[in-house]
């Protein structure tokens, strides 16, 4: 994760709104809600506050299902180790917003889907009409060198949330 600041000028390659696509998903009953206690187990303590789990030892793995959680939102970042686009399924999210250099931002909700250009400048911060301070994003994700249409990647995203509660939990 490398910091990029508002006054940053946009590289070439990048692009002002890293969302490029969003739609809404319906999720099945058996996708996994996480309690309290697994969300502790999750994070391990309120000060972690980006983690990923249940993915190849290879983090730049073409299309391998894993989850991505954060605790008190991410600052704006770029992300040029990783694979160039995110897919994402939120399935357990606090009252966040997904937004980029532009500040645009995308209200994050249960079962919301976007693709992502990680590449390009992006934050997970407190909506503007948020009740409380938010403290929770947690999705689904698959990353890839080209963007996938949503047929392709929603299938595995909610093959991860789906199954037994204790194989959702990091190791």
């Amino acid at each position: 994760m490398g910091a990029f600041k508002y006054t940053d000028p946009l590289e070439t390659h990048m692009v002002p709104n890293p969302v490029l696509m969003s739609t809404y998903v319906e999720l099945p009953d058996d996708a996994w809600t996480p309690t309290q206690e697994e969300l502790d187990i999750v994070f391990g303590g309120p000060n972690r506050y980006l983690k990923t789990w249940k993915r190849a030892p290879d983090k730049r793995a073409e299309m391998d299902p894993h989850y991505i959680g954060a605790q008190k939102g991410v600052p704006l970042h770029i992300d040029p180790g990783f694979l160039r686009y995110t897919m994402q399924i939120l399935f357990f999210v606090d009252e966040y917003e997904l937004s980029g250099y532009n500040k645009v931002g995308l209200p994050l909700t249960r079962g919301t889907y976007f693709l992502l250009d990680t590449w390009s400048p992006h934050a997970v911060l407190p909506r503007e009409d948020a009740t409380e301070k938010p403290k929770y994003y947690l999705a689904a994700s698959v990353d890839s060198s080209k963007p996938y249409a949503p047929e392709e990647a929603i299938p595995l995203l909610l093959g991860l949330l789906t199954g037994s509660k204790g194989g959702h939990l990091p190791e």
